[in-house]
């Protein structure tokens, strides 16, 4: 037990260290967009970029102002 308590810490911690920024969101869109999904992946596929549209625009927001 205390190794999965000691696991999930280190997890969170890490977490807290990886950050995208607008240059990371931009990028992983673009390669999105030029990718190419099965017919199984475009749900999740249509999720992330989503998020990720999401995360990039409050950024840009962030820069506006």
């Amino acid at each position: 037990m205390s190794k999965v308590l000691a696991q999930s810490g280190q997890s969170q911690a890490l977490q807290k260290t990886i950050r995208l920024g607008v240059k990371d969101t931009d990028f992983l869109l673009k390669l999105i967009l030029r990718s190419t999904f099965d017919g199984s992946e475009l749900q999740i596929a249509s999720t992330v970029m989503d998020k990720l549209a999401n995360i990039h625009r409050e950024y840009l927001g962030e820069t506006d102002e």
